[in-house]
């Protein structure tokens, strides 16, 4: 039987090789759990060429218009410590293209990033009991457990929240978010 599938999205992932230690000492000066920033600062230049940079290949990647200008459109720090009373509402980031999100610090227990399937009513025919192997054809969230590090991407419409920081350390990210014109 051929399958295909139907509305695909992506989630990708990397590890950009960047002075993780001056990206940390800067988002540690900042004060404020969520700070808007500018990515052109010097400590996080080779940072945001590298997002830039993957922003540009994930044009390419979907078939897009080489015409389309990648445009950086905001960037903010998230310090999330392990304040119980923190939710993180599930969330989309209207009139953007493409997010990214790099951990500068996070460890096992800082809270897992949670994707929510565009096709949410898969719960109400495939409940979750029913499923002996998550895939993307039976999973309506997809989960990534940070780590120092890591830079994900996904598109800006995808449904994501992320959990609550269990761990004795504060969970630091940067977010990009891009747009296309």
């Amino acid at each position: 039987m051929n399958i295909t599938p139907l509305f695909p999205s992506f989630l990708a992932s990397e590890e950009p090789d960047v002075d993780n230690n001056i990206i940390t000492k800067y988002c540690n000066s900042l004060i404020g759990d969520s700070v808007t920033i500018d990515p052109s600062v010097d400590e996080l230049f080779e940072l945001t060429e590298w997002m830039v940079s993957r922003a540009n290949r994930l044009r390419e990647l979907q078939g897009l218009h080489d015409y389309l200008k990648v445009n950086l459109n905001e960037c903010w720090v998230n310090t999330l410590s392990n304040q119980l009373s923190y939710i993180n509402h599930p969330h989309a980031h209207a009139d953007n293209w493409i997010s990214f999100v790099y951990y500068v610090s996070a460890n096992k227990d800082s809270g897992n990033i949670i994707f929510m399937s565009p096709h949410q009513n898969i719960e109400l025919t495939i409940p979750r009991s029913y499923v002996s192997n998550g895939n993307l054809h039976n999973s309506p969230r997809w989960t990534v457990t940070p780590f120092n590090g890591l830079a994900i991407a996904f598109p800006s419409w995808l449904t994501h929240y992320v959990e609550h920081n269990r761990s004795s350390e504060p969970r630091i990210s940067i977010a990009y978010n891009f747009t296309l014109s």
